[in-house]
């Protein structure tokens, strides 16, 4: 049996504070400079936690495919329990889970991944055409 593998650390980033000053500065130029040194996957240092990047339809789908018990959906958004109460999506079992999740979740085959980030991507233009134009008339 292998020993399990970690990504490539992210160079750089201050003791105690890791990379979250560059992710609070430019999280984009982060995270491309994380892709363009080590591909899809890759970590980066937060206070206090080791963040692990999944870049693209390929590796978020084998994150998504993964069984609870190797890679945890549940612990990653383990945050979202005070927003949405206690037995809902997160906190509740497996099943509950999945019945609360059935109608919103999308496949993540690579397609409907690339057609999400083109719907994405539309939807962000859509908002920065709304953000300036929103500016200009607080600018009145």
């Amino acid at each position: 049996m292998t020993a399990p593998r970690t990504p490539p650390m992210l160079p750089g980033g201050l003791p105690l504070f890791g990379h979250i000053l560059a992710l609070r500065r430019d999280p984009v130029a982060l995270l491309l400079d994380g892709h363009a040194r080590f591909g899809d996957v890759f970590s980066l240092r937060l206070p206090g936690a080791r963040v692990t990047a999944l870049i693209g339809p390929r590796a978020q789908g084998a994150f998504f495919a993964a069984a609870e018990d190797r890679l945890s959906a549940r612990a990653v958004y383990g945050f979202t329990i005070p927003i949405f109460g206690r037995g809902v999506v997160y906190d509740a079992t497996s099943e509950v889970m999945d019945e609360q999740m059935g109608p919103y979740s999308w496949p993540v085959a690579a397609s409907s991944a690339r057609s999400s980030a083109r719907a994405c991507r539309a939807i962000s233009r859509g908002f920065s055409t709304i953000s300036s134009a929103a500016s200009t008339w607080s600018r009145w």
